[in-house]
């Protein structure tokens, strides 16, 4: 009987327990699924073991799915097990089930001796390299020269690789390319299977005008990054990183009326092919370095005017160029009537991008945060808009970024100042059958105003260039 009474006391008991309910453990998500190699070199026949990393560590879901792109060149297996099976090249994938974050390397299968591997790998350079384009502008790469133990491994094939292209890089045989300013780490990788390496730290300090390098020496100058703190589309606070001064400005402006730090005057979309520069003589007055085309006389070629001078016009489309293939989205990184878009740095539509390496011309959107954040406005919209800011002129000139009224030259080649004018990359419709003649602009007008509009792409105005990706800010102020 009590043997009894036990087992229905402990039945209810299991009643109770299992008709509570415990507060489950929330889901985590993969956000990243990384290999912990950048390529893979096998001989045939031979295995190699592959692994990931996945983020963050505590993903609910960390199954991986492995997939080879060519299995009868190579194969893997359910545990990421890869054999090579004949001469090729194939791309290896590793997809977490949850949300399919994925990543890849490639496989080259070759005959390459690796019976002797790798056992180290050192620079021997050191472990940090410093470029200061400040003090010395020309020298921009130098030689890693990889120390390799034992010296008669048998395959001696290496690996370079940047975590910053934008801010310096290495090629196939050691040579450490400079960029622009900031913080990398470069990378040498063994190919033997062995996995060994070695990196070097490099900091660049200061940013080479693109054409630098020419025969020009209007263009021999170094700029410098500076970051503002802005707030996105999403209400976020995220850094902006902008050149000190505009496009072909020797100084960083002192004032709004600081005609040493005017600088360049571009037609939208044109590359610095030479029309740009300007001798300012006053803050109202100028005149073209080149000779001007002559009137009416667009080129047919978007990315190669043709011309080293300013190309006037007083006739539609109002445009220096009459390419019908680029008319829609231009040159300069931007999509047709898109406030944010903005192309990657090596995409086709970049090529007349007249910034230094790591930067372009800015879109609507981060223009506007920009303004914003400089003069405490909010709810900017672009569109034949003007915003009353008092003592506009100085607020934009004090700012971090200094930028000054750098004046203009309207369609037939009268250089103006008075006013700033700055090109964003996003072109647009207007004119008579919806020709692409206009782009859109950031004009500072009068002084007592910030005013939000487009007009002719064959007027010339300033640049300010953007990084494609924000320093951030203790990097940004490295000199």
């Amino acid at each position: 009987m009590k043997k009894h009474a036990a087992l229905l006391l402990l039945g209810s008991l299991l009643i109770l327990m299992t008709g509570c309910k415990t507060e489950e453990e929330p889901f985590v998500h993969v956000e990243q699924v990384k290999f912990d190699i950048e390529s893979l070199h096998l001989n045939p026949g031979k295995e190699h073991q592959l692994k990931v990393s996945i983020l963050p560590e505590n993903a609910t879901n960390q199954k991986i799915a492995w997939y080879s792109s060519n299995t009868s060149v190579a194969t893997v297996d359910r545990n990421g097990l890869v054999r090579a099976l004949a001469f090729g090249e194939v791309t290896l994938t590793a997809e977490a089930n949850d949300m399919h974050v994925n990543d890849a390397i490639i496989l080259t299968i070759d005959d390459v001796d690796n019976s002797i591997p790798i056992e180290s790998i050192s620079l021997s350079g050191g472990t940090s390299h410093l470029f200061d384009f400040g003090t010395n502008p020309d020298v921009t790469s130098v030689h890693l020269e990889p120390v390799i133990l034992p010296e008669e491994a048998t395959n001696k094939r290496l690996e370079w690789s940047s975590d910053d292209p934008l801010v310096a890089e290495a090629d196939e045989d050691g040579l450490l390319v400079a960029k622009s300013q900031g913080k990398t780490t470069i990378h040498v990788r063994t190919t033997d299977g062995g996995n060994k390496s070695a990196s070097c730290e490099v900091t660049v300090i200061g940013v080479r005008d693109r054409n630098y390098d020419s025969e020009d020496d209007y263009y021999k100058i170094v700029y410098y990054p500076v970051n503002i703190t802005v707030v996105d589309q999403d209400g976020q606070s995220v850094e902006q990183t902008w050149l000190d001064r505009n496009l072909g400005a020797r100084e960083v402006a002192s004032a709004s009326n600081d005609f040493e730090a005017f600088g360049s005057l571009f037609q939208w979309s044109r590359k610095a092919d030479g029309h740009e520069k300007v001798k300012w003589v006053s803050a109202t007055s100028g005149s073209f370095v080149n000779a001007m085309a002559p009137l009416n006389t667009p080129t047919g070629d978007r990315r190669n005017a043709g011309y080293d001078g300013f190309m006037p016009t007083n006739a539609e489309p109002h445009d220096w160029a009459r390419d019908e293939e680029s008319n829609r989205d231009g040159l300069w990184g931007g999509r047709f009537e898109d406030k944010s878009y903005a192309a990657p740095l090596d995409a086709a539509n970049q090529e007349n991008n007249p910034c230094p390496e790591g930067y372009r011309v800015p879109t609507v959107e981060e223009f506007i945060a920009m303004a914003e954040a400089v003069t405490g406005l909010q709810n900017m919209e672009y569109g034949n808009t003007s915003y009353q800011v008092e003592n506009a002129a100085q607020v934009f000139a004090e700012s971090p970024l200094h930028m000054p009224w750098a004046g203009q030259c309207i369609t037939t080649g009268t250089i103006s100042g008075g006013r700033g004018v700055y090109w964003t990359n996003m072109p647009i419709i207007a004119g008579a059958g919806n020709i692409f003649t206009n782009a859109a602009r950031f004009i500072m007008l009068n002084g007592s105003s910030v005013y939000l509009n487009n007009y002719q792409r064959t007027n010339a105005y300033s640049v300010r260039c953007i990084r494609a990706t924000a320093l951030d800010p203790e990097t940004s102020q490295m000199r």
